[in-house]
């Protein structure tokens, strides 16, 4: 029969293992959401490349065009398409950085809450664990104490 401390060592060892492995599990997570947040922020970094590239050809388009335009009724025209144009193309562009900050909130919002209920989790199967161990040490100390008064006698 093997001594109680061992049987005791070897389940905290086996607890532990189990711990690591979760803990493991969880950094996993982790990383892969700053993988997927880094790769939007790649995303949103050339959107935002492609919108600045295409304000720079509508200013050059712009240009061109105001030269070429001889009568003030077509300048006054262009003026105010480019204007809604502009501030239509901004509009969009801060919708969009909204909603992929707002995404990329959420979703981090949403793992560490996963993660904060599956260590509530582990501690409450700990915490069972532990009161068993306590019970079963007990009954063996009881069991003891019985075979210590046998054999005294």
């Amino acid at each position: 029969m093997k001594p109680i401390s061992a049987v005791l060592s070897a389940r905290s060892e086996l607890i532990e293992a189990r711990m690591d492995g979760r803990v493991a599990e969880l950094k996993g997570e982790i990383r892969a959401l700053f993988v997927r947040m880094d790769e939007r922020d790649a995303a949103n970094k050339e959107t935002f490349e492609g919108i600045r590239q295409t304000f720079d050809d509508f200013r050059c388009e712009s240009a061109q065009t105001r030269k070429q335009i001889v009568n003030l009724k077509y300048i006054v025209v262009t003026t105010a398409i480019a204007s809604v144009l502009g501030l239509y193309a901004a509009n969009v562009a801060t919708m969009q950085a909204l909603l992929s900050a707002y995404d990329s909130g959420k979703s981090t919002a949403t793992v560490f809450a996963q993660a904060a209920e599956r260590i509530q989790k582990t501690n409450e199967r700990l915490d069972v664990m532990e009161q068993r161990l306590i019970e079963k040490n007990d009954k063996l100390e009881i069991l003891e104490q019985r075979l210590e008064k046998r054999m005294n006698k």
